[in-house]
């Protein structure tokens, strides 16, 4: 016999708040953020305690976990590793530990609808080569850093549907938001997310349109200054190639008519 683990969906309707209850959370929020049981980033603010506390409901999380659990950095909602762990596990889902010290961190996850099983392995040596490992809590709690990267690196392999949205840690988030201003941010986005930082980025499509600025800057678009996926960037470096090899051609036939 079988047991069915998995919670079924809320329904859409309820995600969204009637007037009158959204009335009654807010003046709800708006007790809670002059409280000192609110971070001080909801502190005597009641829209951004509001946000929190629906962003919570949407994920089926009371209103003081959610305050205590959800972290916005920079516009983007992120969530603590333990409410990863207890969102993947109240869908029927485990995450066990398999081994948990100072230099290293393996977690197994195992699926209930298809027992797909995934491991997960996060190491001093992974977080020295992201230049995460320099100081801070990494020096003074490295085995609860190491457990926080494994999981949120589990999480997003392997249960993406239960964690979308909040797939990263607050100190994630930090991280990719840091200044890349030297080599180390600008390795960090690398080694850890798959990503370049903006900086980088632009001077190697600069580099691959050959000095050409404004070549460059179409290419660009209007990525602004946020990273970029190595991906992408490779596809925007593979266009200026492109772009240079039918306009070198054009500029040579120019050059000759002229002389």
């Amino acid at each position: 016999m079988t047991h069915e683990h998995q919670v079924a969906p809320t329904p859409s309707a309820t995600l969204i708040p009637s007037e009158g209850e959204l009335a009654g959370l807010f003046r709800l929020c708006e007790t809670l953020c002059q409280t000192n049981f609110v971070p001080d980033a909801f502190r005597n603010r009641p829209a951004e305690t509001l946000a929190a506390v629906l962003y919570g409901r949407e994920l089926g999380v009371g209103p003081m976990q959610a305050l205590q659990q959800i972290n916005v950095i920079k516009g983007k909602p992120s969530a603590s590793p333990e409410l990863m762990r207890a969102l993947v596990r109240r869908r029927g889902h485990s995450i066990s530990v398999i081994e948990n010290g100072d230099e290293n961190c393996v977690l197994e996850g195992v699926r209930a609808d298809d027992g797909t099983v995934e491991r997960s392995t996060f190491t001093m040596d992974d977080a020295h080569r992201a230049n995460l490992a320099n100081g801070g809590a990494w020096k003074t709690y490295p085995k609860a850093m190491l457990l926080a990267r494994a999981t949120s690196q589990l999480c997003r392999s392997l249960f993406a549907d239960v964690i979308s949205g909040i797939s990263y840690t607050p100190e994630e988030l930090q991280s990719i938001d840091e200044p890349t201003t030297s080599a180390g941010p600008a390795a960090k986005f690398e080694a850890t997310f798959g990503l370049v930082s903006p900086a980088d980025a632009k001077g190697q499509v600069i580099e691959a349109c050959g000095g050409d600025i404004e070549l460059a800057r179409s290419l660009w678009g209007g990525r602004g200054s946020t990273p970029i996926a190595r991906e992408d960037l490779a596809g925007i470096i593979e266009l200026a190639a492109e772009s240079t090899t039918e306009v070198l051609p054009v500029l040579a036939s120019s050059n000759s008519e002229g002389t």
